[in-house]
Formats: structure tokens, sequence, C-alpha cells
């Protein structure tokens, strides 16, 4: 009898051990993920690229690898603001970027040499066909896009793509 329920046991926590990673990836958070390369194009290595949450002013950061590679995981749905530094050049900062569930936006920076002072705005949008992931997902909502006259316009759309 003894046996029989240390059995049991045994079973139910190996079961619940098992779910847990499965339950974990199937959060609603979004990613960042792209390339920083230099002037002339080589990877730029050890730079910090953080997504500011703009409406809570939380701070979420990664760093370069050797290929200029980055992701930002977890990532609360919500509207970033991207930047990118290292010492030596100038700051790159992007437009308020809309970020949705299990979204996975790209965002490459080109880091130009300058002060720390100096700064530049990074202009590019998130593509509409995500070939960082398998998975097909919908996003619902709507897009804001910029007219003739630099005035935004909300548009619905129904996109699907990685999610």
């Amino acid at each position: 009898m003894r046996t029989r329920t240390l059995r049991r046991t045994l079973v139910l926590g190996l079961a619940l051990a098992a779910l847990c990673p499965a339950l974990y990836a199937q959060t609603g958070a979004a990613s960042i993920t792209g390339l920083v390369s230099d002037a002339t194009g080589a990877a730029a290595p050890g730079v910090t690229v953080t997504a500011v949450n703009q409406a809570t002013n939380v701070e979420y950061s990664g760093t370069s690898n050797n290929t200029g590679s980055y992701t930002i995981t977890s990532l609360p749905v919500g509207t970033y603001v991207v930047k990118s530094t290292l010492t030596g050049f100038k700051t790159s900062t992007t437009k308020a970027i809309p970020l949705e569930a299990k979204q996975i936006a790209r965002l490459d920076f080109k880091m130009e040499v300058g002060a720390l002072e100096d700064s530049v705005e990074v202009v590019s949008q998130s593509p509409l066909l995500q070939t960082q992931s398998v998975t097909v997902g919908e996003v619902l909502g709507e897009a804001l896009q910029l007219g003739a006259d630099d005035n935004p316009v909300r548009q619905p759309q129904r996109q699907t793509g990685a999610g």
C-alpha cells in the first residue's frame, strides 16, 4: 500500500514537472530581436539595446553578441521606445512601437560614430511577415500609419503572422 502511494505521488510529480515548461511557454509576452552593425556594415558586439515600456516606464534590455545579434524577451504587451547605446557611438532611438501578444518584432540598428550626447532616430517598421518563428497566429487591432502630412491615421487591420 505504501509503495503504491509513493509510486502515484512520483508519477503525479513527474507529470506536473513535464507540464511546467509548456505552461511557461504560453505567456502572451512579446519579443524584440535584430542585428546591430556599425557604419561599415560590420557586426557591432557589446551594444546595449533597451526597450522602455511607455505606460510603465519599465526598461528591458539585451546586449548584442559577437555577430551583432540581440534579443529582448518577455516583454508585456504595450508600446515601447527602443534605443541602442555603446560608448563612442551615437545613441539610436526608435519612435514608439506597439507590441502585441506573442509578437516577435525585428529592429535592426546601424551605429554611427559620435559622442554619447548625439542621438539618431531609427525609422523602421516591423515586417508583416515574421520569419523569426514558425508559429502561425493572428493579431487583431488598429494599424497606425502616417498620412501624407505625417499625421497618424488609424486603420483597422487583420494581420496574420508569427505569434
